[in-house]
């Protein structure tokens, strides 16, 4: 399945949408790889192998490049150092350009505050558009969900806790929201005339993955139990595993990373003639045709860049 995608996203997403996903592998001189899976991995799933010496600054330098060459620039400097004794190094990274099917009028674009809390305001740039838009209030999150299309197949999901109803914060959104709720959005959002007001932003993102696939079960490619005989016939463990990201949202578009009871409905006071996306708020890119989450975040200072 996972193949059937990467192919997918490789040879049929030019219609609008620019999207580069990817992961590359680093790995010591000092071991020797099998062959077999260098040419696994850049047949099934477009990933790179490279074998290094992790000691030189010239291998910081590969791996920086390579990863603002796959990011078209947005991502410059992936790694600050490397230590001498690291056997192996996963970089996985995520590039998207989508322009929106209908674009924000510039002119209506204007100076504005975000509510970073109950006491921090910071100045934005603040989109305007009154439209025919796809919007919903999701009653068991209490938030205000639109939904922003780029072509037929791809589209950004915008909630934003409705302030009005109590103790709703964005961690408290955070921690409620699953995929099912996302699945439920892309029927349950309806169209109707709605003035819309959203930041652009120019957002970056890093962290290490190896609490978060510890997390999911995969603790023991980090430690001394790690089987990898199907790379090496060394005895390795990965060492480090890093993720970054970048958005852009402005007037033109994007440049950026099960059956459920939940009851959603459109409230009968109309709380979504306006949305003002001004306070902290989650986003997701999804792909629609494929029922996959491309890239999310939540958005909760957007003055700093990382």
């Amino acid at each position: 399945e996972q193949r059937t995608y990467i192919r997918y996203i490789y040879k049929n997403l030019r219609t609008g949408v620019d999207i580069d996903v990817g992961s590359a592998l680093y790995a010591s001189d000092k071991l020797k790889l099998l062959p077999e899976f260098l040419k696994e991995i850049t047949e099934f799933y477009h990933s790179d192998g490279f074998t290094v010496d992790f000691s030189v600054k010239e291998t910081l330098d590969k791996i920086n490049t390579y990863v603002k060459e796959k990011t078209h620039g947005k991502i410059d400097q992936a790694v600050d150092g490397l230590e001498s004794d690291t056997l192996m190094f996963l970089l996985a990274y995520i590039y998207f350009k989508g322009k929106w099917d209908m674009p924000f009028n510039p002119s209506r674009t204007h100076q504005s505050r975000f509510h970073v809390d109950a006491e921090t305001t910071v100045p934005v740039q603040m989109m305007h558009q009154y439209e025919s838009l796809k919007v919903y209030y999701d009653v068991e999150l209490t938030s205000k969900v639109l939904c922003l299309d780029y072509n037929d197949s791809f589209s950004m999901f915008l909630a934003v806790p409705d302030i009005h109803r109590p103790v709703k914060t964005i961690k408290d959104l955070e921690m409620a929201i699953s995929r099912q709720h996302i699945e439920k959005w892309r029927t349950a959002v309806r169209k109707r005339n709605t003035d819309i007001y959203v930041p652009k932003l120019s957002l970056k993102t890093s962290y290490f993955l190896k609490d978060i696939l510890k997390g999911m079960g995969m603790a023991d490619m980090f430690t001394d139990k790690a089987d990898f005989t199907g790379i090496s016939e060394e005895r390795m463990l990965i060492s480090k595993a890093l993720h970054k990201a970048s958005l852009d949202l402005d007037e033109k578009g994007t440049t950026a990373a099960a059956v459920t009871t939940v009851d959603f409905r459109l409230l009968s006071y109309s709380p979504l003639k306006t949305l003002h996306f001004d306070r902290p708020f989650m986003i997701f890119i999804t792909d629609q045709k494929n029922d996959n989450i491309l890239f999310f975040g939540k958005v909760v200072n957007p003055e700093e860049k990382q």
